[in-house]
């Protein structure tokens, strides 16, 4: 599977782990339902502050909110080719 940069990597763990409400309230003012992410594979979708604080890495579809992809942890969110986007 193709993965992101090493820079991106850190930078999506950082977003994640840190959980700055301030990030969360920005893409909230700007229409969004959580932090944007994207997949390897083309995917898109977006994480919750409450997911991040319940140490539930849950990554949900922007229109119909499917969940598309749960992990117990950041690094298996990223090994599985999901990033900050």
């Amino acid at each position: 599977m193709t993965q992101w940069s090493k820079g991106l990597q850190s930078q999506t763990t950082e977003i994640l782990y840190n959980i700055d409400p301030c990030i969360f309230a920005l893409n909230e003012r700007l229409g969004n339902k959580g932090v944007m992410m994207k997949n390897c594979d083309d995917g898109f979708g977006y994480i919750t502050l409450e997911s991040c604080l319940a140490e539930e890495y849950i990554i949900r579809d922007h229109v119909t909110d499917e969940v598309l992809g749960a992990y117990t942890t950041i690094a298996d969110l990223i090994q599985s080719g999901w990033a900050a986007d």
